[in-house]
């Protein structure tokens, strides 16, 4: 008995596509570096101050040395965890460096480069003091010291009795 052939037979090893052997679709994934240097790009053009793009490059490059992360894929809750528990510094100092890789991986996200936000769920607990306010009485001490008669001083007695008064912020008055 013979075999018949027809026009849409097809010979295909499917062991690559089942077992995924192909080397060539090893790591399609973008390199954190590469990563690094165009979300840099784009902070660079949409007017980001350097010190913040320095700040990222930064904490990004320092993430990757302590968890020999390379890709972007690599990233996971447990590897920022492992970073942040490497750092023996302050919770607050932690707090602000995880901030860091969150807006780097937020920028990532955008760009369509990770398919999830997984570190969202990655907090840090940090003790806030909350500043007392001036009282009534050293207002009225602060004022009694300033010459209200000269310009310079008129203009320090507004400045300190317009944020007690209505709560505005200090740079905002300025």
């Amino acid at each position: 008995m013979s075999k018949r052939t027809g026009v849409f037979d097809v010979k295909i090893d499917l062991q690559n596509v089942v077992f995924g052997d192909n080397p060539k679709a090893k790591k399609k994934d973008m390199t954190i570096e590469k990563a690094l240097k165009t979300v840099s790009m784009q902070m660079k053009v949409s007017g980001l101050r350097e010190r913040t793009i320095s700040d990222y490059n930064l904490h990004v490059n320092h993430f990757c040395k302590i968890t020999s992360s390379v890709y972007l894929s690599d990233i996971t809750t447990n590897e920022i965890y492992e970073w942040l528990n490497w750092m023996e510094l302050s919770n607050a100092i932690k707090l602000i460096r995880l901030k860091c890789l969150k807006a780097f991986l937020g920028k990532c996200f955008d760009n369509g480069w990770l398919p999830t936000k997984f570190w969202l769920s990655i907090n840090i607990k940090v003790e806030k003091n909350v500043k007392k306010g001036a009282t009534k009485n050293e207002i009225e001490v602060l004022l009694s010291l300033l010459d209200t008669t000269t310009f310079v001083g008129l203009r320090d007695a507004i400045a300190i009795l317009t944020p007690y008064q209505t709560g505005i912020r200090i740079k905002t008055l300025g």
